[in-house]
């Protein structure tokens, strides 16, 4: 018996250098600059953005980090925002036909997922679209991310935020590391 792995439809999502730069001229931001670390998902607790923002506010590599979805903690995420001006941009009513584009524009997807007594993440679809757009991920340890990323990402423990800003500093220092999880994220 094998199971079956949901799928990535690859004419949609892919490698689109310009698709990238159409989306950072629409954030507002030069092409040139800072890695931009990438969020996709609901904005709750479970999705683990308590841990994103507080490992990037302790990242002290040069960051921009775009995070597109909606939920009960816009208003938080935009106050955290607000302390960092022109490097954060928060995107909400995003259609999941311009996700792609915005997956370009990213030189890494969190996923930093927390496990709760009632939720877990069962798959992450957002990493396995990262993936086929090669985008390297850095994912939590909830759930199933660990078997859908298996070596082609960065597996780190659920809430470490040290451990989080961490390697981010490390993937956001080292382009070639970049470059390796992208093939290795894209192969699998």
């Amino acid at each position: 018996f094998a199971a079956i792995g949901l799928g990535v439809d690859l004419d949609v999502f892919f490698p689109d250098k310009e698709a990238g730069r159409t989306v950072m001229q629409q954030l507002g931001w030069l092409e040139r600059g800072a890695p931009v670390v990438g969020y996709i998902g609901r904005f709750v607790k479970e999705k683990g953005l308590e841990t994103l923002i507080a490992a990037l506010d302790q990242v002290a590599t040069p960051w921009r980090a775009s995070f597109l979805g909606g939920g009960p903690m816009l208003d938080a995420l935009e106050t955290w925002a607000s302390r960092y001006r022109d490097r954060v941009r928060i995107v909400s009513a995003v259609s999941h036909e311009r996700v792609p584009a915005y997956l370009n524009a990213f030189d890494v997807l969190c996923a930093p997922s927390r496990t709760t007594a009632n939720w877990r993440e069962i798959f992450g679809r957002m990493v396995i679209e990262a993936f086929a757009c090669e985008v390297p991920v850095l994912a939590s340890d909830s759930g199933e991310l660990p078997s859908v990323i298996g070596d082609a990402g960065m597996i780190l423990p659920e809430g470490d935020i040290t451990e989080w800003a961490r390697s981010l500093e490390n993937l956001l220092e080292s382009h070639q590391l970049r470059e390796d999880l992208a093939k290795r994220g894209f192969d699998r």
